[in-house]
């Protein structure tokens, strides 16, 4: 009986600790990011954005030119420099996951590009 008691007090102190704690907001710095680097995938990638039902860019292809390329690849590198700023202990938890998985894509498509794909024979 006496062990239920002490249970249930630590149960209902973890209950009052989680309710006044603060949840932690969405990080306003991510999503900007998030939304920036998706805008310029519609950009860079007309195709897709009107696969996508984005009707902005039909009036052109993608553009596959040396300086385009190094272009979209300068961004990349820009967009993982700009995630690892962002502080990953102040995001909550869904946000960290978010961040996680942003930060390996976008290191896969910098790691890719030592490779130079973009001259590959046809």
């Amino acid at each position: 009986m006496q062990r239920r008691s002490a249970l249930l007090g630590l149960l209902a102190m973890a209950m009052i600790a989680t309710a006044q704690a603060q949840p932690v907001p969405p990080a306003p710095d991510l999503h900007r990011l998030f939304a920036d680097d998706w805008e310029r995938g519609l950009r860079d990638n007309p195709e897709s954005a009107t696969y996508l039902g984005d009707h902005r860019f039909d009036d052109r292809w993608t553009e596959l030119n040396l300086a385009a390329i190094a272009s979209r690849q300068a961004a990349d590198r820009a967009a993982l420099a700009r995630l690892l700023a962002i502080d990953r202990s102040a995001l909550n938890a869904a946000d960290q996951l978010h961040r996680d998985t942003f930060a390996w894509l976008l290191q896969a498509r910098v790691d890719r590009q030592r490779f130079r794909e973009h001259l590959q024979p046809v």
